[in-house]
């Protein structure tokens, strides 16, 4: 069989090869494109193509395999036939895809576009939502197709069947406005879904604590309630305003409120609250007398008389004068210099166990208002009643004033400070007379001021220093300087206000670390009989080398804080700008002329004519600068020529030290005395200062004697 195929095979050829004729090539595909009647489909729609190839011959071909392709088969696939089926589009827009034709090496492309799968199903973020009113939700929607697939980025409206109960926004953010219920409606592609509102008031809760009650005042009815206990306050109306009025009674006062309003300070007689959402405010009370002690009174009209209790001191004031607020400032000022004092050893007055010590707000005639019931000759300051016990006056405001919480105003702590020497000086411990009297206020003042370096408040500082540059106009006063030298006559405000201001020297050896703030206290619990001024020489190792450093380096204000330089420097400058203010127009000699002598000698760039001797010399425990200004450089030399002895005979002890300020920078020297003369030859630079100062230090704590020294500057170049 296979023999006889091989001959026919062969006589095939032979006769092929014989007829003289060529076989027929097949023809080439040229090109091909694709037929469709539309390009945009839906979601599982199918559509035909239809490939239309061309021969090189210009003859449409047919029978010619074809491969079919899809650039995104999740898009539209397509099958080995040319037809296509749309796919889910789940996004917010159409997708285009591409299909491709390919027939012996030629191509052909259509694009299609697939439009997104409908939406068949909505689904809310919840069925209910209560909110109260002034706050917000926002809802949201699930949106599925048909195969239970979430569809993404389609457009939903928005709507509420009652927009005055709750509006919402294009986003399905829901406002409360008012109480009530509302349905909130959303649409997608025809689809709705339904979310039922309820919009609930809001709660005001008042809580009384400590007894007490409130009144509380609703403005848009003019409705009054009172509260004596914890009450819950429905409020439906945001624009309505709530005033609260805390009410005070016979057994306790109102002492602060909490919660969404915060006061522990000012204590106002009502308060306004407009609530945007269910909050609590607490109005708190304490009881008037909060101690055990027996509460003992002779001045002011009892029945008009308000009061409140700490541990040691009670407050009372007027009751027709909003002063609660400050009674309540005064009394916590006061036990904490109580506190601060007593535990570091001073010693309260005496009947303190059994009866608390008086504390009097008082508003004089001047004032107006109503008349209260006091002494209108009562001003700031210590007093001691019928009893025995001291008692202290504090001026009442005219008008309310913002107190500060971290530090106390209107000399508070320096009144409670002469409270707590009161033991001390009635027993002859530095009592409030002659030599020993300037320790009573100048401990007085530190204590007042030293309480900037315990809480570290900086917001009064130009007033906290406002007298302080007249300490340096009299620097040649003794330390103990004060008006009892004077009959109590003040010559001019920077010569009374010395026993004031001379506090300025204990603020600087704390500063300094030469003493502690214990040692006040100490001084005042060792019952000494020395005088004050004795007591520090004895008591403070070389308190004779601290004086001097102290006199040196306040020439140019220097070693300390600079919150201090800074508010010193700022009340010096404003008095040189204002002469006519107080207490700078009160710093008068008898004849007219300001009374100043914070330097004894002011030069300019040039020497004396010869010896100049101060108008007014050195006291004990005192000193004084002559000044040279350079805006040129020069070579100066300085003699200095002093007493051995004071005009009553006591041996002198004279320290002359040099300060040179070029630009800030401070230059410390001394000059060398033998027998009481002295001399030294000082460059100074151009555009310095050169300060001598001459410091008095004998061993004398008493009287006004006077050392006398002279001053002789040569310029030598």
């Amino acid at each position: 069989m296979i023999s006889i195929m091989k001959r026919v095979l062969v006589c095939t050829l032979i006769v092929l090869g014989c007829t003289g004729e060529k076989p027929t090539e097949p023809v080439a595909v040229a090109s091909i494109t694709i037929a469709s009647h539309k390009t945009t489909l839906m979601y599982a729609e199918e559509l035909q193509l239809t490939a239309i190839i061309s021969g090189s011959n210009g003859t449409s071909l047919s029978g010619r395999p074809v491969l079919w392709s899809s650039t995104n088969e999740d898009v539209a696939s397509v099958s080995s036939t040319g037809l296509v089926k749309a796919g889910p589009v789940r996004g917010g827009t159409s997708e285009s895809v591409i299909i491709t034709a390919t027939s012996e090496g030629k191509s052909a492309a259509i694009t299609l576009v697939v439009t997104p799968i409908p939406v068949a199903t909505l689904t809310p973020s919840t069925a209910h939502i209560t909110i109260t009113i002034g706050q917000s939700a926002q809802l949201t929607i699930t949106s599925k197709d048909e195969t239970g697939t979430v569809v993404t980025g389609r457009t939903a409206t928005w709507t509420s069947s009652h927009p005055n109960i709750a509006t919402v926004s294009s986003q399905g953010v829901v406002a409360a406005l008012t109480p009530g219920r509302t349905t909130i409606t959303t649409t997608v592609e025809g689809k709705s879904a339904s979310i039922n509102a309820t919009i609930s008031p809001i709660t005001l809760t008042v809580n009384i604590a400590g007894g007490g009650a409130a009144q509380l005042v609703t403005r848009s009815t003019g409705l009054r309630q009172t509260l004596a206990s914890s009450s819950a306050i429905t409020i439906d109306n945001l624009q309505d305003t709530i005033e609260l009025i805390p009410q005070s009674n016979e057994a306790v006062i109102f002492d602060r409120i909490t919660g969404a309003i915060q006061d522990t300070l000012q204590l106002l007689p009502s308060y306004k609250i407009s609530p945007q959402h269910s909050t609590t405010v607490t109005v708190g009370f304490v009881q008037r007398n909060k101690g055990s002690k027996q509460i003992q009174n002779s001045y002011g009209d009892a029945n008009n008389l308000q009061y409140r209790t700490g541990d040691n001191f009670v407050v009372w004031w007027d009751a027709r004068w909003d002063d609660n607020y400050y009674a309540r400032y005064v009394l916590n000022w006061a036990e904490y210099a109580w506190k601060r004092t007593v535990d570091a050893g001073m010693q309260p007055p005496s009947g303190h166990e059994q009866t608390y010590i008086n504390i009097y707000v008082h508003h004089i005639t001047a004032h107006g208002g109503p008349r209260d019931g006091f002494d209108d000759a009562w001003g700031q300051g210590v007093g001691t009643n019928e009893y025995g016990m001291p008692f202290y006056v504090a001026p009442g405001n005219p008008q309310r004033i913002t107190l500060q919480p971290t530090y106390s105003c209107c000399g508070i702590l320096h009144e409670a400070f002469h409270i707590m020497q009161y033991r001390s000086s009635r027993t002859g411990t530095f009592p409030y007379s002659d030599d020993s009297g300037w320790f009573t206020e100048a401990t007085a003042v530190w204590f007042d001021r030293h309480q900037l370096n315990i809480v570290g408040d900086r917001t009064n500082d130009y007033g906290n220093w406002n007298t302080t540059p007249f300490l340096f106009m009299q620097p040649q006063q003794a330390m103990w300087a004060s008006i009892f030298d004077n009959g109590g006559t003040q010559a001019s405000f920077s010569r009374g206000i010395r026993k004031y201001e001379m506090g300025f020297l204990l603020n600087y050896l704390v500063w300094r670390g030469i003493i502690d703030e214990t040692f006040v206290y100490r001084a005042y619990a060792s019952g000494t009989s020395l005088l004050p001024q004795e007591y520090l020489n004895r008591n403070i190792p070389d308190f004779k080398g601290a004086f001097r450093r102290f006199a040196t380096r306040m020439t140019v204000l220097d070693e300390l804080p600079t919150w201090a330089r800074s508010g010193i420097r700022y009340m010096q400058g404003f008095y040189t700008r204002n002469p006519q203010w107080p207490p700078a127009n009160q710093n008068l000699r008898a004849d007219g002329t300001f009374d100043d002598n914070t330097y004894v000698l002011s030069l300019r760039d040039r020497g004396t004519d010869g010896f100049f001797s101060p108008s007014e010399q050195l006291e004990p425990w005192s000193y004084s600068v002559s000044r040279l200004d350079a805006l040129q450089a020069g070579s100066y030399t300085i003699t200095i020529a002093g007493n051995d002895r004071g005009s009553e005979g006591t041996p002198a002890d004279l320290y002359v030290g040099t300060v040179l300020d070029h630009g800030g920078t401070y230059a410390y020297g001394t000059i060398a005395l033998n027998s009481f003369t002295g001399t030294q030859a000082i460059d100074v630079p151009s555009n310095s200062t050169l300060y001598v100062v001459v410091v008095s230090t004998p061993q004398t704590f008493s009287g006004r004697e006077r050392f006398e020294y002279r001053i002789k500057i040569d310029r030598t170049r």
